[in-house]
């Protein structure tokens, strides 16, 4: 929270207390609120380096994943003409 966002409180909580020190101990519970809240939720935010390794853990998977369809694409291809090969013989030998 920056100093005059917390001034601002303060000019605020001075209306509804009765005395500055009141409004000086809200004020601080506030700030501790929102500190502890931003310290709590940054351990779940992702950092730049995060990102980068995310990003490098994709490339990797997309060149596995073409590598994977390249093989299965030409095993089915390959079973394929063997198979009309095949089809193909017995007609002729029939």
């Amino acid at each position: 929270m920056t100093t005059s966002q917390s001034l601002t409180l303060y000019n605020i909580a001075l209306k509804y207390f009765k005395n500055e020190n009141d409004a000086t101990t809200f004020i601080k519970e506030v700030e501790n609120a929102v500190d502890n809240k931003f310290d709590n939720a940054k351990s779940s935010l992702a950092t730049k380096e995060d990102l980068t390794n995310v990003r490098l853990e994709i490339r990797e998977s997309k060149a596995e994943m073409i590598k994977w369809m390249f093989i299965f694409w030409a095993s089915s291809i390959i079973a394929t003409i063997g198979g009309l090969v095949a089809i193909i013989k017995f007609m002729i030998l029939k």
